[in-house]
């Protein structure tokens, strides 16, 4: 009696974590694809110069639970520009998953590589919301989000097949 119970509360509890990981697939997906739409909208924007008035590295330490130290490193930019007769800021580079912070201090560098203080830049600013603007149009960085729903799957699949041999 009590071994069945077990194997009932063993088999609900792989269950839970297979839909858990086709649930978090799912996810990755709806955002991917909300944020790629987003990003295509972005070529039809109008364009309108802009200055850039911060492109930086940030040097980030927190400490986690445990006490230590963890160091990271982000792309701080912002750029201002006129648009529908208003002078905004924005620190948008583009819509998408790209890594902004990393515990590397390489990418943020990468990024910011076209990007210095002072410098005009091509702005692409949403028409029916004028605060709302990109420096790069289109989507960049999908790899990330569909690298996470094919590791969900995967492991929602993996759990499918445990399930059949408890």
């Amino acid at each position: 009696m009590i071994g069945s119970l077990i194997a009932a509360i063993g088999k609900g509890m792989f269950w839970l974590f297979f839909l858990f990981c086709i649930g978090g697939g799912c996810v990755c997906i709806f955002l991917q694809f909300r944020a790629f739409r987003r990003a295509h909208a972005t070529r039809s924007w109008p364009r309108v110069e802009g200055v850039i008035t911060q492109a930086s590295v940030e040097k980030i330490i927190s400490i986690d639970a445990e006490g230590q130290p963890s160091r990271s490193y982000a792309a701080r930019i912002a750029y201002r520009y006129e648009a529908a007769g208003k002078s905004l800021t924005q620190s948008r580079i583009r819509f998408g998953t790209g890594i902004y912070n990393t515990g590397f201090r390489f990418y943020p560098r990468r990024l910011l590589k076209n990007y210095a203080v002072q410098q005009s830049v091509s702005v692409f600013y949403d028409p029916s919301d004028p605060s709302n603007s990109v420096l790069e149009q289109g989507r960049s960085g999908w790899e990330h989000s569909i690298f996470a729903a094919l590791l969900f799957g995967f492991a929602g699949m993996f759990w499918a097949m445990v399930i059949r041999y408890i």
